[in-house]
């Protein structure tokens, strides 16, 4: 070191570990550059024939599922549509439904037609 001992605690770790440092940096010189290399090995992954036999083997399974579920769906008959079943609540007030007019004309009377009161009997 350069002969100057602080004595024990942090002042004195700081000047051994940066003497250590000099040290070996100074060690290092031109000859023992070189310049960086490539980094060697595959790039792209290697398929193993073992990953590739599972590859096809859940491919094949796949399609096989699609196709019977396909297959399935084909022979059930499709039922046709039942009346609507609509249970009112009793608590449930009904509002007017919107009114639809329609801009062809339905071929009756446009006047509204007012049923006759019966005849008062006396």
């Amino acid at each position: 070191m350069n002969g100057h001992d602080p004595g024990p605690g942090p002042e004195s770790v700081e000047l051994r570990l940066e003497a250590a440092l000099r040290a070996r940096a100074d060690s290092v010189g031109l000859a023992d550059l070189r310049p960086a290399h490539p980094p060697s090995g595959p790039s792209v992954a290697r398929v193993t024939p073992a990953r590739a036999a599972l590859a096809l083997l859940a491919l094949a399974a796949v399609a096989v599922c699609v196709l019977l579920l396909a297959q399935r769906e084909a022979d059930t008959p499709i039922r046709p549509a039942g009346p609507p079943t609509v249970t009112p609540s009793p608590t449930q007030t009904r509002s007017p439904s919107p009114t639809v007019y329609s801009p062809e004309p339905s071929g009756l009377d446009a006047t509204p037609s007012v049923p006759e009161a019966p005849a008062p009997t006396r």
